[in-house]
């Protein structure tokens, strides 16, 4: 009998070598907007452009998948780079701590056809990404943002406008951990 097989009417996966609950929770953020000015010269600030508050309190050993997406609207005749960048923030921390790696938006100046004539030329491209926490939080309600901060950039004072900033998240429970003791019923131990 092979470890899929089926006995007394009852699935093998229920031995204990897989997790037996199968919740599953799907939480989308409202999609947002925000224009951001790139800076000649200072230190360059960040803007959130998406949030999304999740509560794990059903999950013993909650894994959340973060996905990104936004719309970024630039001239095309401006180079550009913004960092993205995930931060997660519980009921009792002070400050957000970062989630995964910060993800990078470039976009080269773009080459004029003829300098003689003046074109304004929109560009605009999707950027999405997603991250994982599997972090353990003291705290089952977190706020999860996504923040995007400017390089520097000698072509300084360009807008870049982005759009339906969405930020979503998949929550599964973790695999083959739970949190209770075990039920009395479900030892073998013998009296």
């Amino acid at each position: 009998m092979d470890s899929m097989s089926k006995t007394n009417g009852k699935d093998n996966l229920e031995d204990g070598r897989y997790p037996k609950s199968g919740l599953t929770l799907l939480k989308c953020g409202t999609p947002g907007i925000a224009s951001i000015t790139i800076p000649t010269c200072g230190a360059p600030v960040g803007v959130t452009v998406a949030s999304l508050t999740t509560n794990t309190s059903c999950f013993c050993n909650p894994r959340i998948k973060l996905e990104f997406a936004s719309n970024v609207t630039v001239p095309a005749a401006k180079a550009i780079t913004l960092n993205y960048q995930v931060f997660k923030q519980c009921n009792n921390q002070y400050q957000a701590v970062a989630v995964g790696p910060k993800w990078v938006f470039e976009r080269a100046r773009a080459v004029a056809v003829n300098p003689c004539e003046t074109v304004s030329l929109v560009t605009t491209d999707t950027v999405s990404f997603f991250v994982c926490d599997c972090g353990d939080c003291p705290s089952k309600c977190c706020t999860y943002t996504v923040v995007v901060t400017p390089d520097i950039n000698m072509d300084g004072g360009t807008v870049s406008i982005i759009t339906n900033a969405t930020l979503c998240a998949i929550i599964v429970e973790g695999a083959n951990q739970c949190c209770n003791a075990p039920r009395s019923e479900d030892t073998n131990s013998e009296i």
